[in-house]
């Protein structure tokens, strides 16, 4: 539904045909969704609080076409490449309690990212290969920035570390970040 901005659709690859699913308000994960047949996902996730997700699994959302993401702290873990592929994704934040690698990964028009509340790791390749990554506020409990979490983010300019805890920073964490001159 393209006219309400709170709804995520849903949808993989060049599959045109999909069969609904709604969630519902006492949702406790957002499972692995690629199955056969090919299936979509409308739901309204503008207040992941009020539906009480503690989870988002092994890509969800991989391949959808959400164009935001926000999760709070109630959510407990985003799955592995959860929202991996996700060409309209433009801004993210995060104050989930775990991230698992490769959560946002090839998000090609991803701008921003903030980052906080009860995380910790910031875990491999967590952003890797998002082009159009200009702007990351890292906050909070993070004390860890794991292995290429940034990797060929080529016109990331902008790393605000100033309200984490961060005491490491992996091996090529920063790799290929042309326009990042400072932290």
């Amino acid at each position: 539904d393209t006219s309400n901005p709170s709804v995520i659709s849903y949808g993989h690859g060049n599959r045109t045909r999909y069969h609904g699913i709604e969630i519902g308000r006492e949702v406790l994960a957002l499972p692995f969704l690629h199955r056969d047949p090919p299936q979509e996902v409308v739901c309204g996730l503008t207040d992941l609080v009020a539906l009480q997700v503690a989870a988002i699994h092994r890509e969800a959302f991989a391949g959808s076409s959400v164009s935001s993401v926000f999760i709070p702290d109630t959510v407990a873990r985003v799955g592995e490449a959860a929202f991996s592929r996700c060409f309209r994704l433009q801004g993210v934040v995060c104050h989930a309690q775990v991230l698992e690698r490769e959560c946002f990964k090839c998000c090609y028009a991803l701008e921003t990212v903030v980052l906080g509340g009860q995380l910790q790791v910031v875990p491999a390749s967590a952003f890797r290969f998002c082009d159009a990554l200009q702007s990351v506020t890292i906050s909070g409990t993070v004390h860890n920035i794991g292995p290429n979490v940034f990797e060929n983010c080529v016109r990331l300019s902008h790393v605000d570390l100033s309200g984490s805890s961060l005491t490491a920073i992996k091996e090529v964490a920063f790799c290929n970040c042309e326009s990042l001159k400072k932290m």
